[in-house]
């Protein structure tokens, strides 16, 4: 019974859903306005008053989140110019396997430094949101 009602539901956002385009990872990129969430939940956590610097901590999490998976295209995107296929593998495989924190903070720290620096040079491949 729930496999034909999902398979119901699959046919009707189907027919319903505008498909957007989709840009490849290596150009993926979070909007700019994202940085003013970082920045607002960094000051929650400052404010030390009742549940913000909860609140702020969440936020912070959420934004690193989003600025690591910026910061990982960014890490694919220069690592697809300099090697080739097989040697990304090996690295991401090592990189996994041995240094899967510092990849994390590493990305964080990416995503943030693209924000500025545009370090893909894709600007204007997301189109007007890039405008701070």
């Amino acid at each position: 019974m729930v496999f034909l009602l999902v398979r119901w539901l699959a046919k009707v956002v189907r027919r319903d859903l505008i498909l957007l385009p989709v840009l490849p990872f290596h150009q993926w990129r979070v909007p700019f306005y994202l940085v003013w969430l970082l920045a607002i939940s960094l000051v929650f956590i400052l404010a030390r008053a009742g549940i913000l610097p909860r609140i702020g901590l969440n936020l912070v999490l959420v934004a690193a989140v989003l600025f690591s998976v910026q910061g990982l295209a960014v890490q694919v995107n220069l690592l697809s110019r300099v090697f080739p296929p097989w040697a990304r593998i090996l690295f991401w495989a090592t990189a996994a396997l041995f240094f899967a924190p510092v990849i994390l903070f590493v990305s964080v720290f990416l995503g943030l430094v693209d924000q500025w620096l545009d370090l893909r040079r894709i600007t204007g491949a997301m189109g007007p949101d890039r405008s701070s």
